[in-house]
Formats: C-alpha cells, sequence, structure tokens
C-alpha cells in the first residue's frame, strides 16, 4: 500500500510565493510604498510576472509529484495571477480604444 505524500510543505511555497507575487504588484501599482520611482515600480512588476511564473512552475512540478493532490495548490492562483491579468485586460483595452468606449 502505497503512503500518501503530504503536499503541506509544496502549499506554504506555494502561498508564499503567491502572496509575494501580489505584494509586489501591490508595491509596483502604487497602492503600497507610493514613493518610489518609476525604475523601482518597473522593477516590481517584473518581479510580479517572474514570481507568478515560478508559482505555475511548482504547481506544475507538484502535480507531477503528487498526481491529483498537487491541484491544492491552485489556491494560490488568485495572488499570483491578479496583476498579471488585469495588465494584460488593460493593454488590451488600451490598445484598442473601441472597447473602452463601448462602440
Amino acid at each position: 500500500m502505497e503512503r500518501r505524500r503530504n503536499v503541506t510543505s509544496w502549499m506554504i511555497v506555494s502561498l508564499t510565493i503567491s502572496l509575494a507575487a501580489f505584494g509586489a504588484g501591490l508595491v509596483a501599482f502604487g497602492a503600497v510604498g507610493a514613493g518610489h520611482s518609476d525604475r523601482a515600480g518597473l522593477a516590481f512588476l517584473a518581479a510580479t510576472f517572474a514570481l507568478g511564473i515560478a508559482w505555475f512552475l511548482i504547481v506544475i512540478a507538484a502535480v507531477f509529484v503528487h498526481r491529483w493532490r498537487g491541484l491544492e495548490l491552485l489556491i494560490g492562483a488568485p495572488f499570483a495571477l491578479c496583476w498579471p491579468t488585469l495588465l494584460v485586460l488593460f493593454t488590451h483595452v488600451a490598445a484598442n480604444p473601441s472597447i473602452a468606449t463601448g462602440g
């Protein structure tokens, strides 16, 4: 009988990285620590994307190691994917002004 593997350590790492990605996005968009330069904002924005990619790779690795139990790590998705998703949506609207005006 195979012993069930514990995903707790994977969950802790996953949530830490996803919360760090969310926090870096807050700093990048000026919600926290608004006294930084534009260069620092871009650095935090790059960190948000890098941490989101790292989170995604950890989820993929956990699914390979733990199979279905690895999907529990998706609980960090809202934090890790919030800012990249919003940035892509805002960029799409900015590139297509007819969407913003409703025409």
